[in-house]
């Protein structure tokens, strides 16, 4: 019976690190995912050891001003987050976490938490620009394309997110399959990879208790869709 909507390795670049690679894709993260059987384990919280570990292996540096406001060094300056103290229903100590470095794509993952979201953004290092992000940001093993997952209050499922290297959004859902009418839950994914052929992959349990597959596709109509998997 399905749900409605209600609710919701190869080495790594440093100890704690932000990013890990597995099957050829690339991984950066600040959280868990919430799916049954994710391989991300690792939580960075504000101003704690693990985020002041990794601040310290920012290529240009990064630091805190205050507690409210985040500086990430990048090539040619800094960037400053900064949260305002005055509105008391932001999170505390601070919505602004930094997450890590990877030099393979050259980007810095920041958490970005707002009432009701836990997302992030990308920061490309040689030019200071932001990318829209994710929590957690999965690169596809060409960098050509990359996931980014969102935490919303009030889902069961996670946000996921589709983009291109440029960040130009191609396609967004959550992190399950769904009835035609896109209202019902028919079965929530519980790991997301991408393959080495650059396909992004879910994996699940059918109603019939089955380990399935499925990977997302576009036809000649443009259109985004998870197709069942017959790869051998």
């Amino acid at each position: 019976m399905g749900r409605t909507i209600l609710r919701s390795t190869l080495p790594l670049l440093f100890l704690f690190a932000a990013s890990v690679q597995c099957r050829g894709q690339l991984t950066l993260q600040c959280d868990r995912l919430l799916m049954a059987h994710s391989d991300l384990a690792i939580t960075v919280e504000s101003r704690s050891p693990t985020e002041f570990y990794r601040m310290q292996h920012s290529p240009h540096g990064a630091g805190r001003t205050t507690k409210y406001v985040l500086w990430v060094g990048w090539a040619g300056n800094r960037r400053a987050f900064g949260d305002n103290p005055r509105h008391n229903e932001l999170p505390e100590p601070g919505k602004w976490t930094y997450c890590g470095y990877s030099a393979t794509v050259n980007v810095h993952l920041i958490k970005k938490e707002i009432p009701g979201l836990k997302t992030g953004v990308l920061m490309d290092d040689s030019s200071g620009s932001l990318l829209p992000g994710g929590h957690v940001v999965m690169f596809s093993p060409d960098r050509q394309s990359y996931v980014a997952f969102d935490q919303e209050d009030g889902q069961d499922l996670e946000a996921i997110k589709l983009y291109n290297r440029s960040g130009v959004l191609l396609w967004k859902s959550y992190c399950g399959l769904f009835s035609q009418d896109g209202q019902t839950v028919e079965a929530a994914f519980d790991k997301i990879r991408w393959d080495d052929s650059d396909r992004l992959i879910a994996e699940y349990e059918s109603p019939q208790g089955a380990e399935a597959v499925v990977y997302l596709n576009t036809g000649s109509d443009a259109v985004w869709r998870w197709l069942p998997d017959t790869r051998k």
